[in-house]
């Protein structure tokens, strides 16, 4: 496991892949971004850094650890699009939104990896739950655990 500053840069990085994919969109993200360019945006989508280490290594103790290491492919870069798309849509998203999504996207990597799991892990579903929502202040009312947080 890398130290935390690397392990934040990696996820920086990874954000920055999702949002990059579309040249031109980025570029007019940045372009109109209110905040400093793409200084801005990039402080701005990487704020969310920690919440992201947060949730991961909340499932990864339920998983001990054991898990397949596409997150920052599947989650982060995703979280990048997202964060992109919405930039693009109507400026920058609300926080509580991206917390929303990223708490979908985290809680569907560990599912997937429930899903794979050997009966060691089968039962394991309360607790990643458990896991996932101490994370944040999300409240437990929100949840809908077959498909995650209602928006």
């Amino acid at each position: 496991m890398m130290d935390k500053i690397h392990d934040a840069a990696a996820i920086g990085a990874f954000m920055m892949d999702g949002i990059t994919e579309d040249a031109q969109k980025f570029f007019e993200i940045t372009a109109t971004w209110d905040g400093g360019g793409r200084l801005g945006l990039v402080l701005a989508m990487t704020e969310y850094s920690a919440y992201i280490m947060a949730l991961r290594d909340a499932g990864a103790k339920v998983f001990d650890e054991n898990y397949p290491s596409v997150f920052d492919y599947e989650v982060v870069c995703e979280f990048g699009k997202w964060f992109g798309d919405k930039a693009f849509e109507s400026g920058e998203p609300d926080p509580q939104q991206c917390r929303i999504w990223l708490l979908n996207a985290v809680q569907a990597f560990w599912r997937q990896n429930l899903d794979l799991a050997d009966d060691e892990y089968s039962d394991k579903s309360d607790e990643l739950d458990a896991a996932l929502i101490g994370v944040d202040f999300i409240p437990a009312s929100l949840l809908n655990f077959q498909g995650g947080i209602e928006l």
